[in-house]
């Protein structure tokens, strides 16, 4: 088992090299987006990870913090306003912001009003039209 889990760590290494890049995680206190950001915390990254849920976002950057680097913010990703502010204070606080893993959704299964979707956007992307700051949301 030790073998095969530092041939998965050394392929990973090689296909994914994060080290010291700072990634931010929507969704990430659960599920494919937790599942990320400790793929990107293994990888040498410092995550942010970001999700409205505090409890489970709280409990998420716990364990993440044991694997690496990891911080939490609170955050509804279809406030457009609340996302740029995060982007602009993790590029405030670490001088940079190298990934962005928009795993968020929203709308409980419905897509955003039409008003938010960009021309020419397909419906599984929208980039929120009135920041362009934001980040891109994937459903």
């Amino acid at each position: 088992m030790a073998d095969a889990l530092r041939h998965r760590d050394e392929t990973l290494a090689s296909l994914f090299n994060v080290q010291d890049r700072v990634a931010l995680v929507t969704g990430g206190a659960s599920g494919l987006g937790l599942a990320i950001a400790g793929i990107l915390a293994d990888c040498g990254a410092r995550v942010i990870v970001a999700d409205r849920d505090e409890q489970r976002l709280r409990a998420a950057v716990a364990d993440l913090s044991a694997r690496g680097r990891a911080d939490a913010a609170v955050v509804d990703v279809s406030d457009g306003g609340a996302m740029a502010h995060v982007a602009k204070s993790i590029v405030a606080r670490y001088g940079r912001l190298d990934v962005a893993f928009a795993n968020a959704g929203i709308g409980g299964g419905r897509p955003p009003p039409a008003r938010r979707y960009r021309a020419g956007m397909t419906p599984g992307l929208a980039l929120w039209r009135d920041d362009p700051g934001c980040i891109a949301n994937a459903r």
